[in-house]
């Protein structure tokens, strides 16, 4: 019997997936980086760009990975990339971040019935740091805040803590808050 003639042959060549990259996390002296996960994947490789150059931080099975020993305010740019073997994806796409301190959560009670007082421990600081907190005020969550707090922490049991009070509230009426903390120059926020 007569088949005809093979077709010509064609390249396979495994790929992956280009992973993404970000950052979930940042404290005074760390970023957390998350990846997003690619099948078939066995690791990742962490880059750190340094001078334009791609320099290796870390090879790790895990989506997660913390980089510590940073400086405060310094900027840091990363990509990633999947492996499985010698097989590798893509570059992700790099990423940019500066260390800031973490964002703080807020107690907020009701020691009267037409006071608000706000509370929370401050972490990553210590008595040398320069260390100043801002509180902002609003009747809606998405309306302009205004700035009712510009303040320093309190020391309370080896503990630095915020706890400012916000009087004169009108009753049934809802308020929002929103804190920042800067270290050194460096705020929590953009």
């Amino acid at each position: 019997k007569y088949y005809g003639y093979y077709a010509a042959p064609v390249l396979g060549i495994p790929s992956l997936k280009t992973p993404s990259i970000s950052i979930i996390n940042s404290s005074v002296n760390s970023l957390e980086i998350n990846i997003s996960k690619v099948n078939g994947a066995t690791g990742y490789y962490i880059y750190e760009i340094i001078d334009g150059e791609n320099v290796l931080i870390t090879n790790t099975t895990s989506l997660k990975y913390i980089h510590n020993e940073l400086e405060l305010g310094s900027i840091h740019k990363y990509k990633v990339v999947a492996y499985r073997g010698k097989v590798l994806s893509n570059e992700s796409r790099e990423i940019e971040y500066t260390v800031r301190p973490s964002k703080l959560s807020v107690k907020v009670t009701s020691p009267t019935f037409n006071s608000h007082k706000l509370y929370s421990e401050l972490q990553d600081i210590s008595e040398e740091d320069d260390v100043k907190l801002y509180v902002y005020q609003s009747s809606s969550e998405a309306g302009e805040y205004t700035l009712i707090y510009d303040g320093s922490y309190i020391k309370e049991n080896d503990k630095y803590i915020l706890s400012y009070t916000s009087d004169n509230l009108v009753l049934n009426k809802i308020y929002y808050y929103k804190v920042r903390i800067e270290i050194n120059g460096v705020s929590s926020e953009d």
